[in-house]
């Protein structure tokens, strides 16, 4: 299942390659937000003004960027901080 799992802020103005990426990966610096958990993306597609067509709304991140509006960013960034973070998996036998 495709989840939304992570919000945060580009830090770095241009894209970068890391060393020891494939030729045509490249990322940008950015500074995650500090608590959150993770969201079926299906639940928002709904909500997402990028989403034109829901059985193959993944295909706009093909390129690698995609620009969404602030509207967008407000609806994944309230569902990520909303949902329960990511706690420590429980271990059998403890209380």
């Amino acid at each position: 299942m495709r989840r939304f799992t992570a919000v945060g802020t580009v830090t770095g103005i241009a894209p970068y390659q890391r060393d020891g990426e494939a030729p045509g990966e490249w990322c940008r610096a950015v500074a995650l937000a500090d608590a959150g958990g993770e969201v079926p993306a299906e639940t928002l597609l709904p909500h997402l003004s990028f989403v034109r067509d829901e059985p193959g709304w993944g295909v706009v991140f093909r390129p690698g960027f995609l620009q969404v509006t602030p509207g967008d960013v407000a609806v994944v960034r309230d569902a990520v901080l909303a949902a329960p973070s990511f706690a420590e998996p429980e271990r059998v036998g403890e209380p």
